[in-house]
């Protein structure tokens, strides 16, 4: 249940998804 403004689930899933897409591009270069 990701939902709200600037807190709990919705920030977790957009700081994760960075982390993950980040370290994707990492890995390719």
């Amino acid at each position: 249940d990701i939902d709200g403004v600037t807190g709990g689930f919705n920030f977790q899933s957009a700081w994760t998804t960075g982390w993950i897409a980040g370290n994707a591009l990492s890995a390719a270069d």
